[in-house]
């Protein structure tokens, strides 16, 4: 799997927040090695250099994998902020 990167909460649309949610409240914990083998690399990279440290240096983020809209989605929660990957 290579997902793309979706989106965040932040810019989540707000019709379809509930998705987000439910996204969140069923997801099972993974490992940051999980997530990066099923996300896009060039993606996740992104989102590093936008928090300007590499993710595996900050023991408060959690990784996840769930569904949205019947479809298996991965996800970063980084300072309350979750940031989807799905396509």
């Amino acid at each position: 799997m290579n997902l793309p990167y979706f989106n965040n909460c932040v810019n989540w649309n707000p019709q379809d927040v509930d998705a987000l949610i439910e996204l969140c409240e069923n997801a099972k914990e993974i490992t940051l090695s999980t997530l990066k083998r099923n996300v896009n690399k060039f993606d996740f990279q992104q989102l590093e250099r936008e928090f300007g440290f590499p993710l595996k240096k900050d023991w408060h983020v959690r990784y996840g994998k769930g569904m949205l809209h019947g479809r298996v989605a991965y996800f970063i929660i980084h300072s309350a902020i979750e940031y989807v990957f799905w396509e």
